[in-house]
């Protein structure tokens, strides 16, 4: 019995230590920077590397069999593709059903042909149902297996608002999805960034919630009946209890501080497409009310419509946009200045879009580090305690009782 003792005091040790450097990792994780990724690029250089053998140079002869080569080949093929299943370029999308329109396809045939080059089987009525959510059928729509599902439906629903805009006021559709295609392929990379912010966070987070399990495990290996402790009434019961409710209210803690950082999506159009949407009508020299009035039928948004209503009875700007959701205060101050002076706001919405965007990501980005060093509250508030009596007490009892009996 020492040893079993002596084990589990070993395994308790190095589960802590486990614990508490998994936080320290999780809090000082970060996402690489544009200029460290640029340096990084020039430092590999493209070229062989040092440790690269005789076959690198090319002619060279492998050590590995021409089977072990078609084998490791087939099956980065089969991780590339499902990788690819799992994503999707709406910004490209977007881009390759301007470049059909443009050669003369009509628009459902430009679509869908996008769309059958994407995946497979894939109509335009399903990403319409995507984003709506309203797709009875999901097992049927690939889109519901792609990775980052809010952040794709709301650049699709760009697309299909732009699309809609471009029918309503009359303008070229190639060149409204080619502006688009810039600003959501924008909007796509700055989501993969907050993203990749709240990685090192999210795994801290898990680890750290399996931590009572992997307790209960350890009381289990060193010959403790956990099931028999913890039905035995008395004040084993009572603290078996108490640890799985600390175990569940860390875990619980710990998604909703998640979830928070994580931040809401703007509800219907993204205020930034919405610039990018105006900004290329603007261009094809569409009046700034008809636009508006446009973009608020497509996107459903009546904040819009009643703007672009009150501007032409005559109302000041302040008046106009009182009523208007506070999503759109971005749009309101890109536009004021062109509206009362009379110039072309397409280069204030294209900037004004370009620093919303920044602002975003920056934004999550100091949330997911804060994230980091927040997770250690329910670490040692909830998690560690639940450890210490899913774990180590059952232990200690144990061995009291066994020396008593």
């Amino acid at each position: 019995m020492e040893f079993e003792q002596s084990f589990a005091l070993v395994l308790a040790v190095f589960l802590l230590l486990a614990a508490g450097v998994t936080a320290g990792v999780g809090s000082r994780m970060r996402p690489v920077s544009d200029a460290e990724e640029r340096d990084s690029g020039r430092g590999s250089g493209g070229g062989p590397s040092a440790d690269a053998g005789p076959g690198a140079g090319g002619g060279g002869v492998t050590s590995r069999s021409g089977k072990d080569r078609v084998k490791r080949h087939t099956w980065k093929q089969r991780r590339a593709a499902a990788a690819t299943r799992r994503e999707l370029d709406v910004g490209m999308l977007c881009a390759e059903v301007a470049t059909r329109l443009e050669s003369g396809a009509s628009l459902n045939s430009a679509w869908q042909d996008s769309l059958e080059r994407v995946f497979p089987g894939l109509n335009l009525s399903q990403v319409r149902d995507f984003v709506k959510g309203e797709d009875a059928d999901k097992e049927s729509n690939p889109l519901y297996g792609l990775k980052h599902r809010r952040d794709v439906a709301s650049a699709l629903r760009g697309v299909l608002v732009a699309t809609e805009v471009s029918t309503q006021v009359g303008a070229p559709l190639a060149q409204i999805l080619n502006r688009v295609a810039d600003g959501i392929s924008d909007t796509m990379e700055a989501a993969a960034k907050r993203h990749a912010a709240q990685v090192g966070p999210r795994a801290s987070a898990k680890l750290l919630g399996v931590l009572p399990i992997a307790a209960l495990g350890m009381a289990s290996l060193v010959g403790v009946d956990v099931v028999d402790f913890a039905t035995s009434g008395g004040l084993n019961t009572v603290l078996i209890a108490v640890g799985v409710v600390l175990m569940a209210a860390g875990n619980l803690w710990s998604i909703w501080m998640i979830r928070r950082a994580e931040g809401m999506l703007p509800r219907g159009l993204d205020p930034t497409l919405a610039m990018d949407i105006i900004a290329a009508c603007q261009q094809n020299g569409i009046s700034l009310t008809a636009t508006l009035k446009a973009v608020s039928q497509a996107s459903e948004e009546p904040d819009l419509s009643v703007v672009a209503q009150m501007l032409l009875l005559g109302a000041s700007w302040e008046e106009a946009w009182a009523e208007a959701d506070t999503k759109w205060q971005g749009l309101k101050a890109v536009l004021q200045p062109a509206w009362e002076q009379g110039a072309s706001p397409v280069p204030l919405l294209l900037r004004g879009a370009s620093r919303t965007r920044k602002r975003h990501t920056q934004a999550a980005i100091e949330a997911a580090e804060k994230l980091g060093v927040r997770l250690v509250v329910p670490l040692g508030v909830c998690l560690l305690p639940a450890f210490f009596v899913l774990g180590i007490v059952p232990v200690v009892v144990s061995t009291v009782q066994d020396l008593i009996s």
